[in-house]
This record gives structure tokens, sequence and C-alpha cells, in this order.
């Protein structure tokens, strides 16, 4: 039960720094990537991309709670 506490704290502490490290790399989306973003039924408003990946995936960050996603390749 400790070990397991200690394993979401440290992951959960790893998703706040990958937060904090992204925050000011995140960019608007262009045109295509809202696109994508609105079939994979998301508001392209709310998200910033923090980078589009050479498989096609778009890793993006919530502009307001800064939740990283990862968006899939073959979305719609």
């Amino acid at each position: 039960s400790v070990k397991m506490l200690s394993q979401v704290s440290q992951s959960s502490l790893l998703a706040a720094k990958l937060r904090r490290q992204h925050m000011r790399n995140g960019k608007k989306p262009t045109r295509k990537q809202k696109i994508r973003l609105g079939q994979a039924g998301l508001s392209p408003e709310n998200w910033l991309v923090i980078k589009q990946k050479q498989n096609g995936e778009l890793v993006i960050l919530h502009k307001h709670t800064d939740k990283i996603r990862v968006v899939p390749a073959s979305v719609g």
C-alpha cells in the first residue's frame, strides 16, 4: 500500500514536471491540426500543440488545465 502510494506520487510528480517543461513550448495549432483536433472530438481553441511526431501523432497541451494528451495519427 505504501509502495503503491509512492509510485502514484512519483508518477504525478513526473506529470507535473512535464507540464511545467512543456508549458512554454505550446504553439497554436495550424489549420490542418485544428481539423484533426475537431475530428478527435476536441475544441481546437482550448489546445496548444507541443509537438507533431514523425508518425503523425500530435502531442497537445490544454490551455487551462495543463493536461497533456496524444492525438493518434489516424483520427477520423
